[in-house]
């Protein structure tokens, strides 16, 4: 292969983890943008839905609005 060459009949089992979510706050202003008069929300739940609708992970927000954790993502057709 050469320098920008893309290969795409080759399965070689890698891939690349994401993550979604992580912070629920008082969008008060509903730009999607926090700004410093909106705080985190505490006390929310998270749930991570497959395809199906069956819930495969989750989190409850904590300290100003931050979930517990990250979701790895290594699921096919989520609904978010």
């Amino acid at each position: 292969m050469t320098a920008g060459q893309v290969l795409t009949n080759v399965d070689a089992g890698i891939y690349q983890l994401a993550s979604i979510g992580n912070y629920i706050w008082d969008d008060k202003n509903g730009i999607g943008i926090q700004e410093p008069t909106e705080s985190g929300i505490n006390g929310v739940p998270v749930l991570l839905k497959n395809a199906a609708g069956t819930t495969v992970q989750t989190a409850v927000t904590t300290t100003n609005g931050a979930t517990v954790a990250f979701f790895l993502l290594v699921i096919i057709n989520l609904l978010i």
